[in-house]
């Protein structure tokens, strides 16, 4: 099969102009505004399990997740009235993801329980990993190749972080992790567009 140089050049330009109407959808929804919303979380939360300890630091964090979680369900509910939300191929999707971290949910709690973390550190090496491993699953399932990179990358950081700077650890993780996701979100809203 012999392509023209022609064919060839309108063929790479589809596809440039359905990457750019790809980026262009995703900033506008609410994918860039769930990563500053949770960038922001794991940053607050960090930072007060450095500052007030495990225990008072630990409930500030639980209430920041709950908050997290009913924000990003107003994200999501708000999500249909939007061009890229409509179809029902895609707000099928939407319900499969909570779902999926539904399920992760419960895993990481049977998980937790048998794995028995010993310090507040490898719980939070733990569920940062898992909320990775999330993301890479997430993003190789709707084929959203910046998601698997957020993912191996806020879970090396978080790696190097529990290794290099133990007791600065929480620290790291505010800026690492928090900072990666926020930087990752305000990124996409503001040069995706």
């Amino acid at each position: 099969m012999n392509v023209s140089h022609k064919d060839a050049q309108v063929a790479l330009d589809l596809v440039e102009n359905t990457q750019q109407r790809l980026r262009r959808a995703i900033s506008e929804g609410y994918t860039s505004r769930l990563l500053m919303l949770w960038g922001g979380i794991w940053a607050a939360g960090f930072v007060s399990l450095h500052f007030l300890g495990g225990s008072r630091g630990g409930l500030i964090f639980t209430v920041l997740d709950v908050l997290g979680i009913g924000a990003t369900a107003y994200f999501l509910h708000r999500a249909p009235h939007q061009t890229i939300m409509r179809s029902p191929q895609t707000r099928s999707l939407c319900r499969h993801i909570w779902g999926f971290w539904l399920i992760l949910a419960v895993f990481a709690g049977i998980w937790g329980v048998l794995l028995q973390p010993s310090t507040g550190r490898q719980l939070g090496v733990f569920l940062c990993t898992l909320s990775m491993f999330a993301y890479v699953v997430m993003g190789l399932w709707i084929m959203s190749y910046f998601m698997v990179w957020i993912g191996f990358g806020v879970t090396a950081l978080t790696l190097l972080g529990y290794y290099l700077v133990p007791g600065y650890f929480n620290l790291w993780m505010a800026v690492m992790g928090g900072g990666t996701l926020s930087f990752t979100g305000w990124y996409i809203y503001r040069h995706w567009r």
